[in-house]
């Protein structure tokens, strides 16, 4: 569908349309701080794992299998990540949220079943060890992390539908409030659980990871069942493409969007496969996993709330105008942070005295953490384009995009370890700049936006 029809069709039902341009920006303001609240959390909760990880009696190979597990367990449970886009593009009342339901279910049995074929039997290993590197040392903490995540589909499902139901709303501090309550319980956690003994050092961050996202999930199925009644009963705009009025309209949207959920799982796969094989793969995986870790506080701030702002208020030519300003000053804004927070000492403290890690590691992770901020730049003008391509329901082109991504980050990774084996950690950053930066390019391409003349609505 072409841009200037795109943005009529949507006009032709905008209640905002009239909003001036000073309203428009704190509209969207109110939409997106709160969601960079929550997403700076939800980073934060990762560093949490991080430093359970890092109070265990082997914390560099606990660290090691931990990345190696997640990443990889995330890309089979990651078609599940597009529930949230599916209702949040598609759907508009009860009918067409129970059918993208239905699909959801049908997604969660199946991943479920194949997440306990990978844990309890030997294609599990065999899969962990000869597809994403995992070395003979680290294979039975990574199987630990495998066997606690059996329940990640059914989480993923949950919160996908919760979140989408309170962002249709554009009640974004509920999310915060979900996010509160995960970090809540993942704090006592990492500090109690490493001496227990209860689980393997891999185990207490896989423990603290699924108990927290399971609550915050609970907590966003709690908010998106009282907002439902707000929904209509009934279709309103049963002339709208966007509609999903059964669930093969459900099934013709998400397929591309389950294709480029698991494209864009394979990312962190890859990352870890290449640093396994790098000449000191436990210091390599353990600095890129602390670091990530500790960027991602920044990174979340703009990936994916960009896309989420995009998609819920580009309604017209004039949204998309704010919509880009806006968000190219945000996005900016956070690098700048960022750079500070690492050249100031702030990065140091918190790896040394929160996290834990070991002298050796920290100059390691604070260059990682310098070259990541091309990451964040690249990352948030990404999701801008992701969210104008999937709200004009071209998904085979996000799909295409990230495919490209994908390849530059493989070719990067391993070319760079093949040239320089004691590279390390450093060329993980390298590689997912450059990826993002052929998505772009590919997206800026296929995706051109010429935004019309404003009408009124009809």
């Amino acid at each position: 569908m072409p841009f200037d029809r795109f943005i009529r069709a949507a006009a032709a039902r905008s209640r905002v349309i009239d909003l001036e341009e000073s309203e428009r920006t704190r509209a969207i303001l109110r939409f997106q701080l709160p969601l960079g609240v929550t997403a700076i959390i939800m980073a934060s909760t990762f560093t949490v794992v991080n430093a359970g990880l890092a109070r265990t009696i082997s914390p560099e190979a606990a660290l090691a299998a931990f990345a190696l597990a997640q990443s990889a367990t995330n890309l089979f449970a990651s078609p599940l990540w597009s529930t949230r886009n599916l209702i949040l593009t598609l759907a508009t009342d009860r009918v067409s949220v129970h059918n993208a339901i239905r699909l959801t279910i049908v997604l969660t049995v199946l991943l479920s079943a194949w997440m306990g074929v990978l844990a309890f039997t030997p294609v599990g290993p065999w899969i962990y060890s000869n597809v994403f590197g995992a070395p003979a040392d680290l294979l039975p903490a990574v199987m630990d992390v495998v066997r606690l995540c059996l329940v990640l589909p059914i989480i993923y499902a949950l919160r996908g539908w919760g979140q989408a139901i309170v962002l249709i709303h554009r009640r974004t501090p509920l999310l915060m409030v979900a996010m509160i309550v995960r970090l809540a319980v993942m704090l006592p956690m990492a500090v109690l659980l490493p001496g227990t003994g209860l689980f393997s050092p891999t185990g207490v961050g896989a423990a603290i990871w699924v108990v927290g996202m399971a609550l915050e999930s609970l907590v966003c199925v709690f908010f998106g069942r009282r907002l439902m009644s707000l929904a209509p009963e009934r279709i309103p705009f049963l002339d709208d493409p966007g509609v999903v009025t059964s669930v093969k309209d459900a099934i013709r949207f998400q397929l591309p969007l389950i294709a480029h959920a698991y494209v864009s799982a394979m990312t962190f796969p890859i990352i870890n496969a290449a640093l396994a094989r790098s000449m000191n793969p436990q210091m390599a995986l353990a600095g890129f996993q602390v670091a990530w870790s500790l960027a991602f506080l920044f990174v979340a701030f703009v990936h994916p709330n960009m896309e989420q702002t995009v998609m819920v208020f580009l309604e017209s030519g004039r949204w998309w105008q704010v919509i880009r300003r806006v968000g190219l000053w945000i996005i900016l804004s956070d690098v700048l942070l960022f750079v500070l927070f690492i050249m100031s000492g702030g990065a140091s403290w918190i790896l040394l005295s929160v996290i834990g890690v070991t002298p050796t590691l920290l100059p390691v992770v604070r260059i990682i953490l310098l070259i990541t901020a091309g990451t964040i730049f690249f990352g948030g003008v990404v999701d801008m384009w992701v969210g104008v391509a999937t709200k004009m329901r071209r998904t085979p082109v996000v799909g295409l995009a990230k495919a490209a991504d994908v390849l530059v980050v493989a070719l990067v990774a391993f070319g760079s370890i093949a040239i320089w084996p004691h590279a390390g950690g450093y060329i993980a950053p390298i590689a997912l700049t450059m990826g993002l930066a052929a998505n772009l390019g590919v997206l800026y391409r296929l995706v051109p936006i010429e935004v019309p003349q404003t009408r009124k609505p009809r």
